[in-house]
């Protein structure tokens, strides 16, 4: 149920969804219990718009909920390693999660904050086995509470035949979390910036250049190690009134695109390194035979379960 109104200042709008959810799930036409749920919950949501000469401001509150997927839910082990294995916790909770955002626009400018508190929030966790340390157990825990400020400002502004956008930002969170019996603390903020470039010349050809740039910071329990940077070019040219589309695009062209994973847990610190060989180059070439467009507009009910699996 939602409700709208317009008032002398700006336009008020106000929500309240239900949700009574029943998954069951089988394996081999056999149901399993500890995948199956059940779940009753309400979530309001607020939002008021209002416009000061020529700012544009909105301000909401949400609350939704994210709920674990089946293969978190499972109970079956897997074997990494003699010392690792991997597994699931039957027992996790969904997350609800509130969100209070602001968002205000000046012309080509655009600036966004947001606080959200996630209740139940599921990460990683490792521990050791009972009957033998040596072993270090995968799974997922719920984590009490997880507060996180995000801002970034973005800047839309044209040039003639150049459009470029630059946003950039960060992300901080509020964590504790207790590894090798003493308090860690994870509020290092995360840095994020992009600089999207697009150049529209005559005869519909067009040349983009963009460049994605992730700093360190702590992401739930785990700390991000590396600089991540990664750029692509890419030049598009149609034809026969944009029925013809021809594009060539490289991805990751100084091979920027790399990982540095530093996972705290119960009695362990576990530290891994990924390199991608994400350099590539992509041709796509794409013709339109009498193309229509759907008139459907809704989405399936069942689209949120299907993403669980």
């Amino acid at each position: 149920m939602e409700y709208s109104r317009s008032i002398p200042i700006g336009q008020l709008g106000v929500g309240l969804r239900y949700e009574n959810v029943r998954s069951d799930y089988f394996s081999n036409d056999v149901k399993m219990e500890e995948q199956s749920r059940r779940y009753d919950q309400w979530f309001p949501n607020f939002s008021f718009s209002t416009k000061l000469k020529e700012v544009n401001m909105q301000a909401s509150y949400t609350a939704k909920t994210k709920r674990p997927s089946y293969r978190q839910l499972s109970s079956n082990v897997f074997y990494g390693n003699r010392f690792l294995l991997q597994t699931g916790n039957p027992y996790l909770k969904p997350s609800v999660i509130h969100d209070v955002t602001l968002v205000s626009t000046w012309k080509f400018v655009q600036f966004m904050a947001s606080y959200k508190n996630e209740k139940d929030a599921v990460i990683y966790w490792t521990e050791q086995m009972e009957e033998n340390p040596a072993i270090s157990v995968l799974a997922y825990r719920n984590l009490e509470k997880l507060p996180n400020f995000t801002a970034f400002l973005t800047l839309s502004p044209t040039f003639g035949v150049w459009s470029p956008q630059l946003s950039g930002g960060f992300i901080k969170q509020w964590v504790t979390i207790t590894s090798s019996d003493k308090p860690v603390k994870l509020n290092k903020p995360l840095p994020i910036a992009s600089l999207n470039n697009s150049f529209r010349f005559p005869n519909e050809f067009i040349l983009t250049l963009d460049a994605n740039y992730q700093g360190k910071g702590d992401v739930q329990n785990v700390y991000l190690t590396e600089h991540r940077l990664r750029v692509n070019l890419g030049v598009t040219k149609s034809f026969y009134d944009n029925r013809l589309r021809v594009e060539l695009k490289g991805h990751d062209l100084f091979r920027g695109q790399k990982d540095g994973n530093l996972l705290y847990n119960d009695r362990m610190e576990l530290y891994q390194v990924n390199r991608y060989d994400s350099r590539e180059i992509e041709l796509t070439v794409r013709y339109n035979f009498n193309s229509a467009r759907s008139k459907y507009k809704g989405t399936g009910a069942g689209n949120t379960e299907i993403n669980r699996l």
